[in-house]
């Protein structure tokens, strides 16, 4: 990725990686191929990391992030998913958890 720049840069609601608007827009999102950028991404997000060996870092674990493509994730994301949306990602096998500070474990 291009230098991150904060102003041009989302984050997803359902995974957290952040990438360029343009991205999202033109790829859709490399962990859960959900190309909605207004729906499905947030300009808001607090704290990054770096994460390049999923299956290795105790980070990406905790984080929930360690079965996802190596990138710079966010830890919190603000905003959440209507409820329709949710359900039709469960039915897609897409765990969705919130990335907002709540919990719904």
């Amino acid at each position: 990725m291009d230098k991150l720049s904060r102003s041009r840069s989302r984050a997803c609601l359902i995974c957290g990686i952040v990438l360029p608007h343009n991205v999202f827009a033109n790829k859709g999102c490399p962990n859960d191929g959900v190309d909605d950028v207004e729906t499905f991404t947030s300009p808001v997000f607090e704290g990054i990391m770096a994460m390049m060996v999923p299956t290795e870092s105790w980070v990406a674990r905790w984080q929930r992030i360690d079965n996802f493509t190596p990138g710079i994730y966010a830890t919190r994301v603000q905003g959440v998913l209507n409820d329709d949306i949710v359900e039709s990602l469960r039915r897609r096998g897409i765990n969705y958890r919130p990335r907002n500070g709540t919990s719904w474990d």
